[in-house]
């Protein structure tokens, strides 16, 4: 049955090429709109490699640091510091894994006889890091607790550093030696290219930071050593810990902030999602999710009806056409219901046929603007271009997500004409020319 509808939507195209063209184009524009705001959402906020684990990761970015003494006044806002990490989140029972990483910073990278260098983007982070984040070795291996604890000058880098260097990115290369800020480093492993849309664990080089300078300023006297230059990232079994996890945060916060002197920290409602810590514009200000989802629905609604408006006329005018049609399967025992099922499968094979057209057209469109898209000032500064991947754009939710909003576009722009066309009167349809 359904394939006979179909057959009928091909030939109903046929017969009015004009209008069909109008109504396909309208709706991959509106298809294209939408997806384009769907596959941005999904590469901000869902994972993919390396950062296949976002949706059980937690960030703290930062501090606010104020006296106990609330007289005293002044509020200090600070990156996490040493202390702080090593008392209040290595601490934790509950996640599977903890890592700190300095922020992100650009070095200058040479072979031992400095005829081949490249500028690059450098982490400093621990064993805890290559748990967190799945990257793709290409060779060698991450480095390990007891490299951070040993202050082992190892390094893990990318293809492309590998390839500028060595002029290879395989074994060969594993064990060699680099010259990164003209101290020497042994490279460890190879890893493929990161996007810098996975902005946590992009970088080209990965260094372990050294135990040392962390005890170092843990034991200053400045502010009680709580400032400090590191974020902290915690990935817990599932997301089902969340609230379990931060309650284990809010007690170590406690019994910390009961330890010193004349200071306090807060945490200012963190850890965050991944979503909470992307919207979280400023430290002290609390991003409010369900509203800014709200917002996002808000405008997907306004970008399916006003398209579906202009769909439902076109489809309304094509329905005059096929009244005589519809008369006759109405005087041959065709119910309202058949008849309303038959123009919404028909309509249908046109709306999917534009919305494949439509998810096509976006995908050219992100990829044309993706530094408008997905830009900052922040990735604007990096020593990569943004680079989209196939793990970002060909993932399940987005093909469900295009069906779904062609099957919504489909019934708004549908179902009244549907609706009218069953209705009228089988004389007055079969008299209709």
């Amino acid at each position: 049955m359904y394939r006979q509808y179909f057959r009928q939507a091909l030939q109903m195209l046929k017969e009015s090429p004009f209008f069909s063209v109008i109504t396909i184009l309208g709706t991959a524009l509106a298809i294209c709109m939408i997806m384009v705001m769907v596959i941005v959402f999904e590469i901000q906020n869902k994972g993919f490699k390396p950062e296949l684990n976002r949706d059980r990761t937690l960030y703290v970015k930062d501090v606010a640091i104020t006296h106990k003494n609330e007289e005293d006044g002044g509020m200090n806002y600070s990156l996490v510091g040493g202390r702080v990490a090593k008392e209040c989140f290595f601490t934790l029972k509950t996640p599977e894994a903890v890592s700190m990483q300095l922020m992100r910073m650009q070095t200058l990278v040479t072979s031992t006889d400095q005829t081949r260098r490249m500028k690059c983007d450098q982490i400093r982070t621990d064993e805890g890091f290559w748990k967190i984040f799945d990257f793709e070795f290409l060779a060698g291996k991450p480095f390990l607790r007891s490299d951070v604890e040993s202050n082992i000058k190892k390094a893990v880098i990318s293809r492309r550093l590998a390839l500028r260097i060595f002029g290879l990115a395989d074994e060969s290369v594993i064990g060699q030696t680099i010259l990164v800020a003209r101290r020497p480093y042994v490279v460890g492993g190879i890893v493929e290219d990161v996007s810098p849309l996975a902005n946590r664990a992009y970088a080209q080089i990965w260094i372990p930071y050294a135990q040392s300078d962390v005890d170092r300023l843990i034991n200053e006297e400045t502010l009680e050593g709580l400032i400090g230059s590191y974020r902290v990232l915690i990935l817990a079994r599932s997301s089902g810990d969340f609230n379990k996890i931060k309650t284990e945060v809010e007690q170590n916060v406690a019994r910390f902030n009961n330890s010193l002197q004349e200071l306090k920290i807060d945490l200012m409602k963190q850890p965050d999602t991944q979503m909470e810590s992307r919207l979280r514009l400023w430290s002290n200000v609390v991003p409010d999710v369900p509203r800014m989802l709200g917002q996002y629905a808000l405008v997907l609604i306004v970008l399916l009806l006003v398209p579906a408006m202009n769909l439902s006329g076109l489809t309304a005018s094509r329905m005059q056409k096929r009244m005589g049609e519809l008369g006759v399967r109405k005087a041959f025992g065709a119910n309202r219901g058949t008849l309303i099922r038959q123009v919404l499968a028909e309509n249908l094979a046109v709306t999917l046929l534009g919305g494949v057209l439509g998810l096509l057209f976006s995908y050219v469109a992100v990829f044309l603007l993706k530094d408008w898209l997905l830009g900052s000032f922040e990735l604007a500064s990096l020593n990569s271009g943004l680079t989209l991947s196939a793990g970002m754009l060909i993932r399940p939710a987005i093909f469900f997500f295009a069906f779904l909003f062609c099957l919504l576009l489909n019934l708004l722009s549908a179902a009244i004409p549907a609706w009218n066309a069953s209705n009228g009167n089988i004389v007055d349809s079969l008299n209709d020319k």
